[in-house]
């Protein structure tokens, strides 16, 4: 099997430049993610959005015009294979009831690395959900289906297989679900670029699945996230 060289396509819409610009930046230096454009208010971003057509719309919540989650609702009606992820750094329950009436894909705070969003982008866009820790402990649940398969719940058969791998295969396993770009898991690995896609491709075969996308979707709906936090990694 071979891997899709294809790259999320992402719009940005963010009424900060700052923030823009950082995360068009950040993501300009990956190979993953491909921002096909950006927006500084709500009636903007769905006017990008429904000329692009993006795999995923990372968005703003408090935009003028048009907030974050009314642009979320109005995606999922007018555009529904595109999908939508909140970033702001505001989180209390009720507000993570509003993400979800309006059938977005997740949230994502603002507190965390531009390559955690990347990762957070990845997931939805392989067709998760993604909430990230809240230390209040409002939100316990990391990543988790559309399903809404719970995150603590562990596929301790393909945990096994996991652990059968050598300890190199299981190193690039565990970069492949919480790193960025192969460049940036090469240099990590101290190998190059073209040998760690060879060797995730094998993996791919292993796990019999096709892309990234959909080894990271497998191991994460089956609890591997979990299993990592368990152990302390």
């Amino acid at each position: 099997m071979t891997e899709s060289t294809e790259p999320v396509r992402v719009v940005i819409a963010d009424d900060d430049p700052a923030v823009v610009a950082a995360l068009v930046s950040a993501f300009g230096r990956r190979d993953d993610i491909l921002v096909v454009g950006t927006a500084s208010d709500g009636t903007e971003a769905l006017r990008i959005i429904s000329k692009t057509r993006p795999d995923v719309a990372l968005l703003d919540v408090g935009m003028p015009n048009v907030d974050g989650i009314d642009v979320a609702l109005v995606v999922s009606q007018d555009y529904p294979p595109v999908r939508t992820l909140i970033h702001s750094a505001l989180l209390s329950e009720a507000y993570l009831k509003e993400v979800m009436a309006a059938k977005a894909s997740g949230y994502i705070s603002k507190g965390v690395s531009s390559d955690q969003v990347a990762s957070a982008i990845l997931a939805v866009n392989a067709g998760l959900m993604m909430f990230n820790d809240d230390p209040a402990g409002i939100v316990r649940r990391s990543v988790f289906r559309a399903a809404d398969v719970n995150a603590s719940e562990i596929d301790e058969v393909l945990i096994r297989k996991v652990e059968r791998l050598t300890r190199r295969k299981r190193e690039l396993v565990k970069a492949l679900v919480q790193e960025g770009s192969y460049r940036q898991i090469a240099q990590s690995m101290g190998l190059s670029a073209n040998t760690v896609k060879v060797y995730a491709t094998r993996l791919f075969d292993e796990f019999d699945c096709s892309s990234r996308p959909e080894l990271v979707s497998l191991l994460i709906e089956g609890g591997y996230l979990q299993y990592l936090k368990d152990k302390g990694q």
